[in-house]
């Protein structure tokens, strides 16, 4: 995909409750359209107000948690795609891998990695595969 061609990348949401010019840049580099929210309440506000193709949250305030702001933005769009960004330390799973791997469409990366997984994956988030799909039958 071209990236310029921010029709096919639709509405982006960033939500941080701190400055997030880092994640921001990456972003705005791959196009489409930024909706930058301050707080989970205001990113389910604007999840129910309009379609977003992708949510990125980088922190989401005091007042609603990690989990709840993914739990509820997935009740109001389960085609959503989130990313978490997430700077854990060490190979120990962390709160936000949890939550991604309770949450269909959900993956978190660190700030490091997100300008590579934008530009190789285009804002594409793979589906997770049982492997059953490509299975055929041996029987004759």
């Amino acid at each position: 995909m071209n990236r310029h061609d921010s029709a096919k990348l639709g509405k982006i949401m960033l939500v941080c409750s701190k400055t997030a010019d880092e994640v921001e840049k990456c972003l705005r580099s791959v196009g489409g359209e930024i909706v930058t929210v301050n707080d989970g309440e205001a990113a389910i506000t604007q999840a129910q107000r309009a379609t977003f193709n992708l949510a990125v949250l980088v922190s989401t305030g005091k007042t609603m948690d990690l989990a709840e702001t993914v739990f509820n933005l997935r009740d109001i769009s389960a085609s959503m795609r989130i990313l978490i960004i997430d700077e854990r330390h060490g190979a120990r799973k962390s709160q936000a891998d949890l939550i991604a791997a309770a949450s269909p469409n959900t993956r978190t990366l660190t700030l490091g990695d997100l300008p590579a997984y934008l530009s190789v994956r285009s804002v594409h988030i793979p589906r997770r595969s049982s492997g059953r799909r490509h299975q055929q039958k041996s029987e004759n």
